[in-house]
């Protein structure tokens, strides 16, 4: 019974140690001190408006898909105007690759010495993304009842601590070993109860 006893205080000494060291950890000072110049990059939503050009380049003997549309910023600050891009495709082309009008996009604003550049990032995608989450819970729960739904819940909590803390905190400055190691042990904590 003694030995038992000095086991769980062992391991709630050992636990104390660990999340007390969160407080002292020594900010890495890894970054260097002369900041580059870096462009600041905000992203909004977009809308394919118009098709200006629909072609196939040819490139030194390679077909190149091409087209040039007119995309209106449909959020953000910019809301309300229209840029110009050139969007050149893979050459081993797909036709759900191309853009269409009406079709949204993600719109990356590039301000760099106070003048400003629109580029389309990619297709939006969010809608798509949101039905397979919503699928993956639902099987998960299909599947493995009260522990699949258990799972899911560990994993967001899981994403919410690596989000809200283990990158802030190393982004901050912190040392990523010891913050990794924290965060991990929460995230096992959860899991493990939820999961198990």
């Amino acid at each position: 019974m003694k030995l038992r006893y000095q086991i769980f205080m062992f391991k709630r000494l050992f636990l104390l140690v660990i999340l007390s060291s969160l407080f002292f950890a020594p900010a890495a000072l890894a970054q260097d001190t002369a900041a580059p110049i870096i462009p600041k990059n905000t992203y909004a939503k977009g809308e394919v408006a118009e098709i200006l050009e629909d072609t196939v380049l040819d490139i030194e003997g390679y077909k190149q898909p091409y087209q040039k549309v007119k995309v209106e910023v449909t959020s953000g600050d910019d809301k309300g105007s229209f840029f110009e891009h050139e969007f050149q495709l893979p050459v081993n082309n797909r036709d759900p690759e191309k853009l269409h009008v009406g079709e949204k996009v993600v719109v990356v604003k590039v301000t760099r010495e106070g003048e400003s550049e629109f580029y389309i990032a990619e297709k939006y995608r969010l809608p798509s993304v949101i039905w397979v989450f919503l699928g993956f819970f639902l099987l998960a729960i299909v599947f493995g009842g009260w522990k699949g739904f258990t799972s899911t819940l560990g994993l967001g909590i899981s994403l919410i601590i690596i989000v809200s803390f283990i990158i802030p905190q190393i982004v901050a400055g912190r040392s990523p070993v010891l913050i990794s190691l924290i965060g991990g042990l929460f995230i096992m904590l959860f899991s493990l109860y939820l999961a198990h």
